[in-house]
């Protein structure tokens, strides 16, 4: 071989090195942005499912409060029956009246 053709050799495999270097940092570089791209994206979802979390807790709270307000509702309107309106109870001559005749 004449040495332009070694030259030549070496001049073409230089070229296809920093080809493949170019290649290489390109790679890098889209691999660097789809690893950002998915930590961004994970960053995301766990802030949506703290604030989801946060969420389900205030409604949880929301119901307790409305079942003890409903329960405290319940047991005034019970104790007002039973000490209101049912405070004159039956007596038997109540029920002696009925059934004493036939017809």
């Amino acid at each position: 071989m004449s040495p332009a053709q070694i030259q030549n050799i070496r001049e073409i495999r230089e070229k296809q090195l920093e080809e493949k270097q170019t290649e290489q940092n390109i790679r890098k570089t889209m691999d660097k942005q789809w690893d950002d791209e998915r930590i961004r994206q994970a960053k995301t979802l766990t802030l949506m499912e703290r604030s989801e979390a946060r969420q389900r807790r205030e409604q949880q709270k929301s119901l307790i409060e409305e079942n003890r307000r409903l329960a405290k509702e319940q047991a005034a309107k019970i104790n007002y029956i039973d000490h209101e309106v049912y405070t004159n109870p039956p007596t038997r001559a109540y029920f002696n009246q009925f059934n004493t005749t036939s017809r």
